[in-house]
């Protein structure tokens, strides 16, 4: 953490987000000794979905889109379907709404939450494998 202090301070930091992101990573900038400019591109908006398809996984990518679910459609239709959430705000907005993750993947990308799913796929038909035996 010195190392990026070291970096980081006296830099001047454009932090663009949503409305909805909190402060927490301009504020940790500021206290490495950071100039942020913490700037709102975009607010947040509920798009309805008035019925959902057929599915067995659900990804959450975000607090926000959490939330906007949950308004839309309850906690109860996630209680036999498999729950990823892409990054610590998102397991922390499900857990406060009741939901259990059964993939966290922590990973910022995409890609690398795809493959966290698989693994936990595939462990779960290696669990039922061994079972049969």
């Amino acid at each position: 953490l010195q190392a990026a202090v070291g970096q980081i301070a006296g830099r001047r930091v454009l932090r663009l987000r949503s409305a909805a992101a909190d402060t927490t990573l301009a504020d940790g900038l500021r206290a490495a000794g950071a100039e942020v400019t913490d700037c709102v591109l975009y607010a947040n908006r509920d798009v309805l979905q008035p019925r959902l398809p057929d599915f067995d996984a659900v990804f959450f990518a975000s607090a926000s889109a959490v939330e906007s679910f949950i308004r839309q459609q309850g906690a109860a239709c996630l209680a036999a379907k498999t729950v990823l959430a892409m990054g610590g705000p998102t397991g922390q907005a499900l857990h406060a709404r009741g939901v259990r993750a059964d993939v966290a993947g922590g990973c910022p990308t995409v890609e690398e939450n795809l493959l966290s799913l698989a693994a936990y796929f595939v462990q779960k038909e290696m669990v039922c494998f061994h079972k049969q035996d």
